[in-house]
């Protein structure tokens, strides 16, 4: 998948009648602060917004490696070798660093002076401590110097809800963050000016309301002043992006009417209810009861359903709310069922399988899309993510570069990339970044199945206007999703891509440009 959604906080839309304005400057923004009891603080829209329009545009208050990161430059967050004894060091504080020259170093996103400051005292370098979970304690140092460097931006950041009560009683996430943050900075480093309650409140904060940041979104993580107040839910009204210096803009993908909750998924919108409600209770300490959570068929698109032995139903949760709800076929005339543990063994074996795959084999992939379709529902989430990866296959891998692909192949991309299409229109309908992603795809097959065609004279120069009117469509709503993202990232590519597209399209022949 690509560079998808990447989150923080708030749970779920829930009743608002309790809720009432803080004074935020409200003609100011598109958006209102309200505050309820089920909710806390959140965003809604102040006026009527249409899709594309920007809701929040903002500076970071912190940077910095994700938790359990795999080695990184903490200056500017570029990889560097896992084996650390060979990197490049700062000069003061010997921290990992890209080079010397690093664009980050001294900066108040990269390696900031007081932070250098900060670890150059400590008794015990980096270079005398482990390398598994080296990089956990740095985020939330972060965080903490802003107490003493940046309190107005301290007081934003303590604001932020941390779960310390949820999170106490939860030993896998307390006492890691024991060992791999408290201890560190209190014992490795010595540092005496936080209380180890801060520092766990430091790293709630960060678990709680952190956005995944950069190209690798694996690697960085970001507080934001503003965006933290969004809302979750499993079908989002907005999406986000963030730029070269880790600045973040929030838009809304379809419109949004006054008052309306404004919100963005938490979780991977490619996976099933289970899953995505797993990870919103373990990560973000919520129950998620959405529209698409309460629907056993997660709103007619089946990602989660099982093909039925009668061949003719699904299997469908009956209570999509709880984790022990029994599956029931869909089909009035079959009475079959399973529990819960089945149909999470069934699926479990699947997901492990379907990642020992080598996903740069096409074959490999068809194969398997094949043999899982016949327990899973055609647009089951294992399967759909089957489907993503092969429509970028399709077109550039070798043996499969667009000029070599056979009419078939040619048609089989279309159809995965309309799969894709057709899911997404649901789960995550407008302005957002896997539909742009998808479309930019689906355009070439298209193009040349049409050329194809009328050149082989199989197609009138009607039909070849109107299917070069549709590829059209296709690139300009991929530029109209795209537009946000930054030039260098690799969707900022595909955006000029499919801005260079057009141009080639219409110049293809004088009357059919005109005609677009």
């Amino acid at each position: 998948m690509p560079r998808h959604h990447r989150h923080h906080k708030r749970r779920g839309p829930k009743s608002r009648e309790s809720s009432v304005q803080e004074p935020e400057s409200p003609g100011e923004h598109s958006y209102l602060i309200k505050k309820s009891d089920s909710l806390g603080r959140y965003l809604v829209a102040s006026r009527d917004l249409p899709e594309g329009a920007v809701v929040i545009n903002e500076d970071a208050l912190v940077i910095g490696p994700a938790q359990d990161s795999s080695p990184v430059c903490v200056g500017c967050y570029s990889p560097i070798a896992a084996d650390l004894s060979t990197a490049c060091r700062c000069e003061k504080c010997q921290w990992p660093l890209c080079s010397n020259k690093c664009k980050g170093l001294y900066r108040r996103h990269g390696h900031s002076k007081e932070e250098c400051e900060q670890l150059t005292t400590c008794p015990v370098s980096s270079t005398q401590l482990p390398n598994n979970q080296l990089f956990n304690a740095i985020t939330p140092l972060r965080c903490l110097l802003l107490k003493l460097n940046q309190p107005e931006q301290w007081t934003t950041l303590i604001s932020m809800e941390a779960h310390n009560d949820v999170r106490r009683k939860l030993p896998s996430v307390w006492d890691y963050n024991q060992k791999t943050v408290v201890d560190r900075i209190t014992q490795d480093w010595k540092i005496t000016a936080f209380s180890p309650e801060e520092i766990h409140t430091v790293c709630g904060v960060l678990e709680v309301n952190a956005f995944a940041v950069g190209e690798d979104s694996l690697s960085i993580r970001g507080l934001y002043p503003t965006a933290f107040y969004i809302a979750h839910s499993c079908v989002p009204n907005t999406s986000h992006t963030d730029d070269e210096e880790f600045r973040m803009k929030v838009f809304t993908s379809v419109q949004v009417a006054k008052d309306e909750m404004i919100t963005l998924s938490y979780t991977n919108s490619l996976q099933g209810t289970r899953s995505r409600r797993e990870h919103l209770k373990q990560c973000k300490f919520f129950d998620c009861e959405c529209k698409r959570c309460q629907d056993p068929t997660e709103l007619g698109t089946h990602v989660s359903s099982l093909r039925c032995e009668c061949g003719s139903g699904h299997l469908v949760p009956t209570e999509p709310l709880s984790l022990d709800s029994t599956w029931r076929c869909d089909n009035d005339q079959c009475h079959a069922s399973l529990a819960a543990a089945e149909v999470d063994t069934v699926v479990t074996r699947i997901d492990k399988e379907i990642k020992s795959l080598d996903h740069n084999n096409v074959e490999e992939l068809e194969i398997s899309i094949r043999h899982y379709s016949g327990i899973l529902h055609r647009n089951h989430y294992l399967i759909l993510g089957l489907k993503y990866t092969l429509s970028q296959l399709y077109g550039k891998s070798a043996g499969y570069l667009i000029h070599q692909m056979t009419e078939a192949m040619l048609e089989r991309k279309k159809q995965v990339c309309e799969d894709i299409l057709q899911m997404f229109d649901v789960l995550e309908p407008g302005l957002t970044r896997t539909r742009g992603l998808t479309m930019y795809e689906l355009h070439a097959p298209i193009m040349v199945l049409t050329i194809q065609r009328f050149e082989n004279h199989k197609i009138s120069k009607g039909d070849l206007c109107r299917s070069l009117r549709r590829v059209a469509a296709y690139l300009r709503d991929c530029c109209k999703i795209l537009k946000f993202e930054s030039d260098k990232s690799q969707e900022g590519s595909i955006k000029k891509a499919a801005q260079d597209a057009l141009v080639q399209l219409k110049s293809w022949e004088p009357v059919v440009g005109k005609m677009l």
